[in-house]
């Protein structure tokens, strides 16, 4: 897991949580390509890929920073969405990314790449019909800060 940089933000923070995440077992047993934990949704024909996509936003920065022992901090939230056709993969694929998140050991590999105070700020569920098939969208929002070095 890499350490985040100021210079590198996005693509860092994003991919400390892919890291993380990447090691969910997927309930339609897929193997290989294609990728169904995804950085937004899919532009390609989604019966190529199937159901159930996790989907890990880019993150967003609060650039109005304050700095505490030399370090520049930032607030910060990333949104993770389990789109699926079964409604009950949407509650265990989310239960599974919370134990993730609630894991002592996955807190301090991220506290090792200056993301601290993970907590979970809210969730929501919703329905939409995409190609005639009824979607299920459970999406997690995560705030935390990071600590980034003054120059």
């Amino acid at each position: 897991m890499a350490t985040v940089t100021v210079a590198a933000i996005n693509e860092e923070i994003w991919n400390n949580f892919y890291s993380l995440i990447s090691g969910l077992t997927d309930p339609a047993s897929r193997t290989g390509s294609p990728k169904w934990i995804v950085s937004s949704f899919p532009d390609t024909d989604i019966d190529t890929i199937g159901y159930p996509i996790v989907e890990i936003s880019s993150p967003n920065v609060e650039f109005s920073k304050f700095t505490f022992r030399k370090k520049n901090v930032y607030s910060c939230k990333i949104r993770i969405t389990v789109h699926t056709k079964k409604a009950a993969y949407a509650d265990q694929l989310a239960d599974d990314i919370i134990a993730i998140f609630n894991s002592s050991t996955n807190l301090n590999t991220l506290y090792a790449a200056n993301i601290v105070r993970l907590e979970m700020s809210g969730s929501d569920y919703t329905t939409v019909i995409r190609n005639g098939n009824k979607i299920h969208e459970k999406s997690l929002t995560y705030s935390f800060r990071f600590y980034g070095s003054v120059s």
